[in-house]
Parts: structure tokens; sequence; C-alpha cells
């Protein structure tokens, strides 16, 4: 009884029903694999990129605000900083004949990865300050032409604003 039972398994398995399924099971657990384990790593990238981007600008902000600070007859300084785009990378690449470059890649912590040669940091576009003093002209010139000076900066792309207080 045990016979007919085998046999009668291996000729659904002969089937091309069942091959057909089985495929595409297989094509659908590999899709599920690239789309929800590997996106999500894809994903967590991305938000470590925007935490870096953010983190950046808050350093800035915070060195801007301490040395406004320092200025004589500035308090209480609020910056706000925007930022020309994100951080850029650039990646060693390796150049096979012709026209043909592949980044240069190396076995790291989480697989092969590409060979980073720099990083470039966003630039400044704009920076706006509000603080105790900033009503006065003497105060606005003076922290207009020390952040043009720092940041290379046009001095349009600058505002000074007092709290009124």
């Amino acid at each position: 009884m045990e016979e007919g039972k085998l046999t009668g398994v291996w000729r659904a398995v002969k089937s091309k029903k069942l091959i057909v399924f089985l495929v595409a099971a297989g094509i659908l657990l590999l899709a599920a694999d690239l789309i929800f384990i590997r996106g999500s790593s894809d994903k967590n990238k991305g938000n470590i990129s925007a935490t870096v981007y953010t983190a950046y600008t808050e350093e800035l902000e915070r060195r801007v605000r301490d040395i406004c600070d320092k200025v004589a007859g500035v308090s209480n300084v609020s910056v706000l900083l925007t930022l020309e785009s994100s951080n850029e990378y650039v990646y060693a690449e390796n150049s096979s004949g012709a026209s043909v470059y592949d980044y240069l890649v190396i076995n790291g912590k989480d697989g092969e990865e590409p060979v980073l040669i720099k990083e470039i940091y966003a630039s400044v576009r704009g920076i706006a300050i509000v603080c105790d003093g900033g009503d006065s002209a003497k105060i606005k010139a003076t922290l207009t032409e020390l952040l043009s000076s720092a940041f290379n900066l046009p001095t349009n792309k600058i505002s000074i604003a007092g709290t009124g207080r």
C-alpha cells in the first residue's frame, strides 16, 4: 500500500502544473527577499543619511550661535541655517578599457562596499539670526560681515533681526 502512495506522489511531481507552481513560488520568495529584507536595509541607509544631514545642520547652527553670542551686545541667539543640498560622496572607480567605469569595491562588514575617496559637505545657502541686540545697525553689520566671511556667503543671503527687547 505504501508503494501505491509513493507512485501517486511521484506522478503528481511529474505533472507540469506542480512544476510551474513550484517555480512561481520560488520566484515569489526571491522577490519577497529583495523587497522586504534588502529593501528595508536601503530604507535604513536613507534614514541614516537624513540623520547625518540633520546632525550636520544642527552642528553648524550651534557653531553659528556660539560665535554670535561672543559678539558684544548680542545675546539670546536663535539660528536658522539652510543648506544648498545634501552631502556628496565621491567613490573610487575602476577603469576597464574603453569608457567603462565601475566602482572599486572592498569587503566590508555589510558585504561589498564601494571605496569612498572623499565626502563633500553641503554648502550653506542662507542664514537667519534672531537675537537680542539684532535691531542695532552696528550689530547687524558686524554679524553680517562675520557670517559672510565665515561661510563665504554674499551679504544678501544673511538676515539679522532683533527680538525687540
